[in-house]
Parts: structure tokens; sequence; C-alpha cells
């Protein structure tokens, strides 16, 4: 699967490729659909991402008018909303996205 342009919905073949390369990384995956992708965080990676009541990582997606949009996540109390969303990488690539977040629930920052 390659990269590509962001939308707010997202086709299903990207979505399963961006699950899956998680999932590969050992971060079994609670839910997805067309506008994000949850999950349910272990004791250890709330303690890394300092989210001791709120059990859920949201990776989700946004088209914008210049055709790149937006790749955010964000800490939820019920795996939908997202008080605080905050950017995860620039890139479109499922493995490029999962080792971010595999980098995220490892040490707390999508970035090295």
């Amino acid at each position: 699967m390659t990269a590509q342009p962001l939308a707010n919905e997202m086709p299903t073949t990207w979505i399963t490729a961006v699950a899956d390369a998680i999932a590969h990384h050992g971060h079994p995956i609670h839910t997805t659909r067309p506008t994000g992708i949850t999950i349910h965080l272990t004791p250890q990676q709330r303690r890394t991402l300092h989210a001791e009541t709120e059990p859920y990582l949201v990776i989700s997606w946004r088209g914008d008018d210049t055709g790149t949009g937006a790749l955010d996540w964000g800490i939820s109390p019920d795996g939908a909303r997202v008080p605080h969303p905050q950017p995860l990488t620039d890139t479109t690539h499922p493995a490029d996205i999962a080792h971010t977040v595999d980098r995220l629930l490892t040490t707390g920052q999508p970035t090295a």
C-alpha cells in the first residue's frame, strides 16, 4: 500500500493497511472506521502517555483544501471524541504511520 492524499473519510484498503501495520508492531486495534483508528491502551501505555483516566488512543485524519490534510492523535475517554488532538506525522504511508504510532506508544512522543 502506498501513501495517499488525506480525505475526511479514507478508503477501507488504506485504513486496513494502516491498522495491520500498527498491529504488526504489537499494538492491537480496538476499532477502525472511515475517520479514524482506535487503540485500547494497556496500563503501561497509559502511563507512557500520561493518560491514567482515558483508555483510548485515537488516530484520525482530515482532508483540507490543499489536498494534504492532517493526521492527528489524541487520548480519548470513549474511543471517539478527542478533546485535544495533536499532530502525528506528515506521511500517509501506512508503514511510516505505524512506526510513528509505535514510537508514540513506547516513548510518549511521536517524533524522536
